[in-house]
């Protein structure tokens, strides 16, 4: 079975580096999506929409993972709503994902277009109270000018994002979520929300920490990766 992962908003494929390095017993193969317009793909233009953003993920999926061949997708913070809409497109063209892993994000029927600002003002003091900006950047004044000029970009993104909430062919089968104790922006919401977009879904799985908690747990996450795809193989 493939896994295939997806940064969050002013992520990129490297911040995974600890899942693909990970001795899984049931995943064959690990692929990190890199978005438009980063690291290997800086010379691709960005896209201008959340839906475009969909379209290239889905397209790198389809091609990725053979017709009859089973794969997970895992997506932390954007890349849980990149993860979710790309196995819907995936579904509505016959080919579900064994299970979706999503991490650090309210169901998609909480989604606010307004919440995610490109205002330096509002979106700065978000970014630092989310905990997802690293030391390394934070010294380095041009690392954080790129870092902020990224993260903003992604939040527009996210501001034209309108969910699917509707599955006339059918609901994902499988899903789970992963979020931090502390993460404030997911603060008085029902998690048990995203179970309707599920045949399957099997509740939250909380770890200490904010929004960035997997920093903490690297090694329980893949474990956790671990196990419920090895189960899924096994049914």
């Amino acid at each position: 079975m493939k896994l295939i992962c997806f940064p969050h908003a002013g992520g990129f494929a490297s911040y995974y580096n600890f899942i693909s390095g990970y001795e899984f017993s049931s995943i064959d193969e690990v692929l990190v999506y890199e978005y438009a317009g980063r690291s290997t793909r800086y010379r691709e233009p960005p896209a201008r929409t959340f839906d475009e953003c969909i379209a290239q993920a889905y397209d790198y999926v389809s091609n990725a993972v053979e017709e009859d061949e089973e794969y997970a997708l895992f997506g932390h913070s954007m890349g849980a709503f990149t993860a979710y809409e790309t196995a819907c497109r995936m579904t509505d063209c016959g080919r579900p994902p064994a299970i979706v892993i999503l991490s650090g994000q309210k169901p998609v029927r909480d989604v606010e277009k307004s919440y995610y600002t490109d205002s330096p003002d509002v979106a700065f003091p978000m970014i630092e109270k989310l905990g997802g900006l690293p030391d390394y950047i934070r010294e380095h004044r041009e690392l954080m000018k790129n870092f902020f000029a990224l993260t903003l970009s992604d939040f527009r993104l996210l501001s034209s994002y309108t969910p699917t909430t509707s599955h006339p062919l059918g609901k994902l089968p499988l899903g789970i979520l992963l979020c931090g104790t502390d993460d404030f922006e997911l603060k008085g919401h029902d998690f048990e929300k995203w179970g309707y977009e599920f045949d399957d879904f099997l509740g939250v799985r909380y770890f200490e920490g904010d929004h960035f908690y997997l920093k903490n747990y690297r090694m329980e996450v893949c474990r956790i990766i671990d196990e419920l795809i090895t189960e899924k193989v096994r049914t």
